[in-house]
C-alpha cells in the first residue's frame, strides 16, 4: 500500500503541482461508518489551493463503489482512488462517475485536471480589500530588501510560519494584481507585476496602527523600543525635523511589559515627559541602517493624520511618497 507521501510525489512530478498535506481534521456533511473509513487511509492534500481527498485502499481489501459513494457525498470535494490492483470494471466505472484513480500501473487524472483548468480559466474578480498581516509583511521585506525573486522557501527564511501560511499569502498577493507568478523548474517564483504602479500598492496596505498611548519617559527603561514612528521617523528620510520622539511597538509585546512592569500609561499627553507610542498589529519591519519603521509602513500611518494646512509637513510626505515611487522604480527594473 502507497504513503500519501509517496502520492504527493506522483503528483508534483507528473503534473508540476505545488502540494502541500492538509493538517486539518477533516469534517464530513453526513456520517460515515468506522467500519468502513477503516478499509482506507483518508487524506487531504492541497494542490494549488485547492483541497482534494485522497482516498488509498487498503491491500488486499475488497473494492465497494458503495463505499466510494459515501465517502464522495460527505466530503463534497474532489477525490483521488489510490488502489494497486484496478481491474477493467473498476476502470470503467471510475470513469464514468468522473473519479480520478492511481494504480500501480495507471494514473487517471482527467477530470481532476479539467477541475483545475476550469478553476483557472474563471475570471479573476478583483477586490480591492486590505492585505493580510502575513502578505503585507512579505510585500514590505520584498520591497526593500534587494530581492530579485520571491519563493516560499526565502519567505520562510524571514518569517517564522508555515510553508502554507506563506503559500496563502502569496496567492492573496497574487490574486490582488501586485504579484505575478511562474514556473521554474517545478519551483513558483514570484515577481512584482511588471505595470504595478505605487499608488495600487499602497490602496492594499492595511494601517497597523491599533491603538496610541503615552508613557512618562521614566519608563522607557522597560520598553525595547527600537523603532522611531510617525513624524519622528519622517524625519530620517525628509527634511522636515521634529523635536518629540514617536515609537512603534507591537501591542502583544506592550502587554507583555505592561504585565511584568509597573508602567503607567495614558491616552493623552499631560506634560512633557510623556512620550508617544503607536502600538502595531505586528512588530513593525524597518529599514537596513535606520532605526525607524519602513517607509511604507510609515507612509500609510502617517497619510491620514496628514495636517494639510502645514506646507512643511505637505511637502515632506511629498518627498516620502517619491522616495516609494524610485524603490517600486528600481524592483520593477529587476524583473
Amino acid at each position: 500500500m502507497r504513503t500519501i507521501k509517496e502520492i504527493v510525489n506522483i503528483l508534483q512530478k507528473k503534473f508540476n503541482l505545488h502540494i502541500t498535506v492538509s493538517t486539518e481534521k477533516l469534517v464530513y456533511s453526513q456520517k460515515i461508518p468506522i467500519f468502513i473509513k477503516s478499509n482506507y487511509n483518508i487524506s487531504c492534500i492541497i494542490a494549488e489551493n485547492i483541497k482534494i481527498i485522497v482516498l488509498i485502499c487498503k491491500d488486499n481489501l475488497p473494492f465497494s463503489k458503495k463505499h466510494i459513494s459515501l465517502i464522495n457525498n460527505a466530503v463534497d470535494l474532489p477525490i483521488v482512488i489510490v488502489k494497486n490492483n484496478i481491474n477493467q470494471s473498476m476502470s470503467d466505472y471510475f470513469i464514468e462517475n468522473k473519479v480520478s484513480f492511481i494504480s500501480q500501473n495507471s494514473i487517471y487524472l482527467t477530470h481532476l485536471l479539467i477541475y483545475f483548468k476550469n478553476l483557472h480559466q474563471k475570471p479573476k474578480v478583483y477586490q480591492n480589500k486590505k492585505l493580510s498581516k502575513l502578505a503585507q509583511k512579505i510585500l514590505i521585506s520584498y520591497l526593500l530588501d534587494d530581492e530579485k525573486d520571491l519563493t516560499i522557501r526565502n519567505c520562510l527564511d524571514k518569517f517564522p510560519t508555515t510553508s502554507m501560511s506563506v503559500s496563502r499569502a502569496l496567492i492573496e498577493l497574487y490574486e490582488n494584481d501586485i504579484l505575478s507568478v511562474e514556473t521554474i523548474k517545478r519551483r513558483k517564483v514570484y515577481k512584482l507585476h511588471h505595470d504595478i504602479h505605487l499608488d495600487k500598492i499602497l490602496e492594499n496596505l492595511k494601517n497597523p496602527i491599533v491603538d496610541t498611548v503615552y508613557v512618562k519617559s521614566s519608563d522607557l527603561k522597560y520598553l525595547n523600543l527600537k523603532y522611531r514612528a510617525s513624524f519622528d521617523a519622517l524625519s530620517s528620510y525628509t527634511n522636515i525635523t521634529n523635536q518629540k520622539p514617536i515609537f512603534a511597538l507591537s501591542k502583544s509585546y506592550f502587554n507583555e511589559a505592561l504585565s511584568c512592569y509597573n508602567i503607567k500609561v495614558y491616552d493623552e499627553i499631560y506634560d512633557s515627559e510623556m512620550v508617544k507610542i503607536e502600538l502595531f498589529r505586528y512588530i513593525p519591519y524597518t529599514t537596513k541602517n535606520l532605526d525607524t519603521i519602513d517607509p511604507f509602513t510609515l507612509y500609510i500611518t502617517i497619510k491620514n493624520c496628514l495636517d494639510t494646512e502645514d506646507l512643511k509637513v505637505e511637502n515632506a510626505i511629498s518627498e516620502l511618497y517619491g522616495i516609494l515611487e524610485e524603490i517600486v522604480f528600481n524592483i520593477k527594473g529587476k524583473t
